[in-house]
């Protein structure tokens, strides 16, 4: 009889199971800061600072002001050569993604302008798109390790006193690269597969402002 029971039980979980109701399927996750209700002076709190290369001396992220209106900025850096200052969205872990950000660079000697990171594991493991004032080129990298990779550099003509807008679309191993609505580049890629956190990131002495960032989940 024992052995009865058992059958029974295990037909009415898998009868039970059967009936589970279906789920929908999980929607896209779309993240945006604009920064408008932050206070000057302060990092937001879903936001954390890193290095690549650092020398200790991690750079100072804050709102400030613009005539655009609140923006995240690297206001102060010590930094020089091939550092590179990071700010991290904790609450951003995605793979396929449509990331944006508007970029203004502000001063710098050995190195102006910025850009976007995802895929981010660390300071140490992540993809960069990088807007250089300087040279007037768009770079892309891959950092793994701590370790640069230069994935591709396309000349750009951009007025270095404004903002202007970065954009990467990450689709598996695609990646397609514009800036102000124009297209830059594609690569193709696949040394960082999993989900990261998305950010901001500076070289050496670049001190840099960002707004509008908008990250899309792409499924």
């Amino acid at each position: 009889m024992r052995h009865g029971w058992i059958v029974l039980g295990i037909g009415i979980a898998a009868l039970l199971a059967g009936c589970q109701p279906v789920l929908p399927p999980r929607p896209a996750v779309r993240l945006a800061w604009d920064f408008e209700q932050e206070a000057l002076g302060t990092l937001p709190a879903s936001w954390i600072t890193a290095e690549t290369v650092g020398k200790q001396m991690p750079a100072t992220w804050e709102v400030v002001g613009d005539s655009w209106g609140k923006a995240i900025g690297l206001t102060q850096t010590r930094n020089t050569g091939e550092t590179c200052n990071l700010l991290l969205a904790m609450n951003s872990r995605l793979g396929n993604l449509r990331l944006s950000a508007k970029v203004k660079a502000v001063r710098g000697t050995s190195q102006q302008g910025g850009g976007i990171v995802w895929r981010a594991l660390n300071g140490d493991n992540y993809y960069a798109a990088q807007w250089d004032a300087l040279r007037q080129e768009l770079r892309l990298y891959c950092v793994i390790y701590g370790k640069r990779e230069l994935l591709q550099s396309v000349r750009v003509q951009a007025d270095p006193t404004t903002w202007h807008t970065l954009e990467v679309e990450h689709f598996r191993e695609q990646i397609t690269i514009t800036m102000d609505g124009q297209f830059v580049l594609k690569q193709q890629d696949d040394m960082l597969p999993l989900p990261g956190m998305i950010g901001l990131w500076t070289q050496a002495d670049a001190v840099t402002m960002f707004d509008e960032i908008r990250v899309d989940e792409i499924k």
